[in-house]
């Protein structure tokens, strides 16, 4: 697959210079954001670098805002990160919307094991300014986050996610939407069936594309061109 198909057009997804990923905590956005970024060489965007500041403090609603905005202008960018409250400001710049999905239960533990993980030292996963206070050798808490991702898991919904992706807020063309499952060729269908069931009606929308993680990196990779024949 060279190219999934949204509304009237045809984006060649190896040529999208403008991707956004993304779905419930847990469901591996950051991973796959990691790959896509070596695959295409465009910059990668971590909104929650951007979001935390120090001991988990937070911006204000306007200068949050104004950061997604001022990151989604550049002409080239990965951005990794849900905040759905503000799924708008990216889509309506983004050539391609990739919308991660896994279980409610595995993203949940995921969730889980990454608080349990920082609490035990690993602050690697930590945002970048709370790696940096604790690098510093000031007390960092491990869980101060924790609630609100736990909250996210259980109130998050594929339906909305679908739907404010084809219509952004804030007008702008829709993305293209490549939606990610989990392995296997099972929960592939079975989700597809889903994604074709919540974008019935939605005005403009085609079906996404359902694809799992392996081919959503084929689907980036730029088609090798073939060989020359040397001429005799």
């Amino acid at each position: 697959m060279s190219a999934v198909r949204a509304d009237d057009r045809t984006v060649a997804a190896h040529r999208a210079r403008r991707i956004m990923l993304v779905g419930s905590p847990g469901a591996g956005k950051t991973t796959l954001a990691g790959h896509l970024a070596a695959v295409t060489g465009l910059p990668l965007v971590h909104l929650d670098d951007l979001h935390w500041s120090r001991d988990w403090r937070r911006p204000e609603r306007a200068a949050w805002q104004r950061i997604q905005t001022e990151a989604a202008a550049a002409d080239r960018w990965i951005i990794d990160g849900h905040y759905e409250r503000d799924l708008g400001l990216r889509a309506r710049r983004a050539d391609v919307a990739v919308l991660v999905h896994c279980g409610r239960l595995r993203c949940l533990y995921r969730v889980l094991r990454r608080g349990a993980r920082i609490r035990s030292g690993n602050w690697e996963l930590l945002p970048h300014r709370l790696r940096e206070q604790a690098a510093s050798g000031a007390p960092v808490s491990g869980h101060a986050d924790l609630r609100r991702l736990v909250r996210t898991v259980l109130t998050y919904r594929l339906d909305r996610c679908l739907k404010a992706l084809a219509a952004p807020a804030g007008g702008g063309a829709a993305p293209t939407v490549v939606v990610v499952s989990g392995t296997g060729r099972r929960a592939t269908r079975r989700l597809a069936r889903r994604v074709r069931r919540d974008t019935r009606g939605l005005p403009g929308a085609a079906a996404p594309a359902v694809v799992p993680p392996a081919a959503l990196q084929q689907l980036f990779t730029p088609p090798t061109a073939p060989a020359k024949e040397t001429p005799r």
